[in-house]
């Protein structure tokens, strides 16, 4: 029996999938690494071979069986490097205005903006330049308006070097690049149940669960509109029909369990319906994960219980149930994460916008120059922490030459860092620093500085996160 299609099955985990790979979409991605270095290689043979018989524009190329297989696959994998690739604009020659992404990280074919289609539908970009190769100001602005046309204005385009010259708009740090050009062929799609994977579940609660909210349980009331099943209550006798709903929130078993950690002082969710609990779910996985975790662990127990009953006949005792729940309830409130926070130095934040959260993340490092003082030097040495796994291992290898990560990347000058006597790169969870995430959902507004926990314009709210922080979660 087909629980699941196979489509859901080949989506990425953080889109409710299990990950696996669709062959037939997968080639595309995995030909782009071809395409991109005989588009990137300038100086090969291939690049310039291909170049003079068909041109660098090879989406808008017929395929037809008289094209060589090398031309073939180039094509096939530019058509799928076209969603993360960008244009660095040289003549502009060989950049379609509307086609081709060659502003921020978009088309304009996919931009939400005026633009005057009757005249640049089929321009190239080195239309909007005049005889000294900069922009004509008057004509960007006809034909993209005036808030569109600063942002034109701003690229410095490279009259220097010639040709037109693709480049990546998205760092691949951490991923290779088919895998990048896979995810974005995929698209954006919201799964509204991402806070599964906040519980951290063994991997077969964790399948239980993504099958309950796929709606994919053999349940008796499955079974029974399928033809399979006769008999459509809950085997433990709550004369009710086993739907997931049940499974899931109201079986008799289930609340029986829960009444045991409630004689504690420890109440885990009791809801009226399947939505209201996801949502209780959801909001204990940013605040209380482990009561959330007790709770998935106790419905898969319940389930186990249930297959034993139906298919052997046997069942455990309820109390054996209660007493591995009990026990991982106990061990998930051992865990203590404690912080450290410097008060008296000042904590300075700045705001800096990018589409790429890894370049992002390089551009935050830079602002530590802004606060550098000459007695920070004599120290002995600095800790940078960050969210971002990637963005850690990157600037731990910032200056290890065997690291391919470096490839290709054009980012900030962090030489300076090589002033301070020692530089510690440390990874931090988002979740186990909420005082931090506080201070910079702040920036978002604008730079600030905070000098002392003492002075008139401390944020209050932000006190009681010091103190859960340093303590514990």
């Amino acid at each position: 029996m087909h629980y699941v299609n196979w489509q859901e099955l080949c989506l990425p985990r953080y889109q409710g999938g299990l990950g696996f790979r669709d062959l037939a979409a997968w080639r595309g991605p995995l030909r782009a690494r071809i395409a991109w270095m005989a588009l990137h290689d300038v100086d090969s043979l291939l690049y310039k071979a291909v170049k003079a018989k068909y041109g660098l524009d090879f989406q808008h190329v017929s395929m037809s069986a008289r094209r060589s297989s090398t031309w073939q696959v180039i094509h096939e994998g530019v058509v799928a490097l076209e969603t993360i690739l960008r244009w660095r604009i040289g003549d502009g020659r060989d950049i379609r205005l509307l086609q081709k992404c060659w502003i921020l990280d978009r088309k304009f074919e996919r931009w939400p903006t005026f633009v005057n289609v009757e005249e640049v539908e089929e321009a190239s970009v080195s239309q909007l330049l005049d005889g000294d190769m900069g922009w004509n100001t008057e004509l960007v602005e006809r034909c993209f308006g005036q808030v569109m046309a600063q942002r034109i204005l701003a690229i410095n385009n490279g009259l220097a070097e010639g040709n037109d010259l693709p480049e990546l708009s998205q760092s691949c740090i951490g991923s290779s690049l088919a895998a990048a050009v896979y995810r974005s062929k995929l698209g954006e799609y919201h799964y509204p149940f991402c806070w599964l994977s906040k519980q951290k579940l063994h991997p077969r609660e964790n399948f239980h669960w993504w099958r309950l909210l796929r709606n994919a349980l053999p349940t008796n009331l499955w079974l029974a509109r399928r033809g399979l099943a006769s008999d459509e209550s809950c085997l433990w006798g709550c004369n009710v029909e086993e739907s997931v709903d049940h499974c899931a929130n109201r079986c008799r078993n289930l609340r029986e369990i829960f009444g045991i950690p409630d004689k504690w002082g420890i109440s885990l969710p009791v809801t009226s319906s399947l939505g209201e609990l996801l949502f209780v779910l959801g909001s204990l996985a940013d605040t209380i994960p482990s009561l959330g975790q007790v709770y998935c662990y106790s419905v898969y127990q319940v389930r186990r219980a249930r297959n034993d009953l139906k298919h052997t006949g046997a069942c455990r005792p309820l109390s054996i149930i209660v007493v591995t729940v009990l026990s991982l309830l106990l061990r998930s409130y051992r865990t203590l994460i404690q912080k450290q926070w410097s008060t008296h130095q000042p904590s300075r934040l700045y705001h800096h916008k990018h589409w790429d959260a890894f370049q992002a993340d390089v551009l935050a490092a830079t602002t530590i120059r802004e606060v550098v003082k000459d007695w920070m030097l004599e120290l002995d040495g600095i800790i940078i922490e960050g969210d971002c796994a990637n963005t850690i291992k990157w600037l731990q290898n910032l200056h290890d030459r065997k690291f391919g990560g470096h490839y290709n990347f054009e980012g900030p000058d962090l030489s300076f860092l090589l002033e301070f006597k020692q530089v510690l790169f440390q990874y931090s969870h988002r979740d186990s620093n909420r005082s931090a995430n506080f201070c910079a959902n702040l920036a978002l507004t604008n730079n600030f500085v905070l000098y002392d926990i003492n002075a008139v314009d401390f944020p209050p709210s932000l006190l009681p996160l010091l103190r859960e922080d340093s303590t514990s979660v």
